[in-house]
This record gives structure tokens, C-alpha cells and sequence, in this order.
């Protein structure tokens, strides 16, 4: 799966870029910050699902939970717009917005 979420971080708006390596584990690279350059925040996180909560790479745990749930709220819409499909329809879940 690929998507891309913006979320706010410290006042501005931090574009990423969303891989998942496996169902629960992601990758969330930054490709554009709108705030101070001394603010940035980080350029790469690992982000992993566990009981409940999200972990990651970084000790920004506000930044953590906003891309997690941007992942969650992406999936849920995946999970509803296939929901009705039948077995011989492949899942594309894997596209993005481009």
C-alpha cells in the first residue's frame, strides 16, 4: 500500500509519503515541511502497530499517532470500497493517488 497524509506538526503542515512493508509495519518518509526549517520534523519514520497503539522510529509520539491514524483511516476506506467484492477480484490495495 501507498498513500500520502499530511498532518500538522508544530503549527505547519508536514506532507509524507506512506509505504507498508507488511500489515503492520510502515515507512513514512517527509517530502515537503510548510513550517520553520528549524522545526522540521523527522525526514524518515519506521511505524509499527502493536496492541492497540502506534510505535515508531521516533520519539515524536503526537507525529506517530497522526500518520498512524491517517494509515487507519486509509484503510478502513480500502476495507469499505472492497468489501463487496467477490473472490476473483483482485484486491488493489497496493495504488496510491498519483
Amino acid at each position: 500500500m501507498k498513500l500520502k497524509a499530511v498532518v500538522k506538526y508544530k503549527g505547519a503542515l508536514a506532507h509524507y509519503n506512506i509505504s507498508s512493508e507488511n500489515d503492520s509495519t510502515y515507512q513514512a518518509k517527509l517530502i515537503r515541511y510548510d513550517g520553520k526549517p528549524d522545526q522540521t520534523p523527522p525526514i524518515q519514520i519506521t511505524l509499527t502497530r502493536g496492541n492497540g497503539l502506534w510505535e515508531g522510529s521516533s520519539d515524536k509520539q503526537d507525529l506517530l499517532k497522526k500518520i498512524g491514524e491517517m494509515i487507519e483511516r486509509r484503510m478502513s476506506d480500502y476495507d469499505h470500497l472492497f468489501s463487496g467484492r467477490n473472490n476473483d477480484t483482485p484486491h488493489r490495495m497496493g495504488k496510491s493517488d498519483q
